[in-house]
């Protein structure tokens, strides 16, 4: 069945996602771990991603753990760094922590209005992973 001109304008706005450049809300609900007293924990993560063509880039910090804010000396800093292909986001992060330094990963999909990240994430951190949602931050 041939394309419609709708199908083709979904193409075309796949191809040229919006630009995330701004500040986001980043959270991760860890569902599997090998640390079970982690499991359900919910982390959140305040990052300012800058999106030059197909490449992002970020920095910020751990802000919240279960919805609660955290001490300012518990904030945690994340680095990350990753392309756009289309409305799909694959970033990788380094989380400089108190005792070790963790590195993982976000796979995230651009919700149709460019305001929401939608996807999962993995993480070296008692090889946690979970679902990941982002939200535009002011």
């Amino acid at each position: 069945m041939p394309f419609s001109r709708d199908d083709r304008a979904d193409e075309d706005d796949d191809r040229s996602g919006p630009d995330l450049s701004g500040w986001w809300e980043i959270t991760n609900q860890i569902e599997e771990t090998s640390y079970p007293p982690y499991e359900g924990l919910r982390l959140t993560y305040l990052v300012h991603l800058r999106q030059e063509g197909d490449h992002l880039v970020g920095r910020g910090n751990k802000s919240r753990e279960n919805g609660r804010p955290i001490p300012l000396s518990a904030q945690t800093p994340i680095t990350l760094s990753g392309t756009v292909e289309g409305r799909t986001a694959r970033l990788l992060f380094t989380e400089r922590g108190l005792r070790r330094t963790t590195q993982g990963s976000f796979r995230l999909r651009v919700a149709p209005h460019g305001e929401t990240l939608a996807g999962s994430f993995a993480s070296s951190a008692a090889d946690t992973s979970g679902p990941a949602l982002a939200r535009r931050a002011g």
